[in-house]
């Protein structure tokens, strides 16, 4: 799902993409849904990398079931300014963006019982995404 993701996304030959996603790793949603979450936060992080740096997916088990990606980025991060409206419908810094990807990002997580979340980080964005157990 995460090579399928960051393939749909097509981040330019310049960004450095890893993951790592313990084999086996299975979750209880919709395949075309959590993909389209990752494919946003993907296509965001190279914009904001202005199509170079590093990119990372990685994924980890939790208790009964559940799951938590995190998707990070070596970019400049989200302002501070911003950080409480990135999530907002229609809210975006692009000059060509909508606003919707965060938000819709945001309706499919909750749709699924899971949450996603900004997370501080020291350089780039990180973007935690928990999935519910099965």
């Amino acid at each position: 799902l995460v090579e399928s993701a960051a393939d749909a996304a097509l981040p330019p030959a310049a960004v450095i993409l890893e993951s790592t996603v313990p084999v086996g790793l299975v979750v209880a949603v919709d395949s075309d849904q959590l993909r389209q979450v990752l494919v946003n936060l993907i296509t965001n992080a190279c914009q904001a990398m202005q199509g170079r740096g590093h990119l990372w997916i990685d994924a980890e088990a939790i208790a009964e079931g559940g799951a938590r990606l995190r998707v990070r980025d070596d970019g400049p991060g989200v302002p501070a300014e911003d950080v409480g409206r990135i999530f907002d419908a229609l809210f975006t810094t692009k000059a060509k963006g909508s606003g919707l990807g965060l938000a819709l990002c945001r309706r499919i997580m909750d749709g699924h019982g899971g949450t996603v979340e900004l997370e501080v980080a020291t350089k780039g964005a990180s973007f935690l995404l928990t999935i519910p157990p099965l």
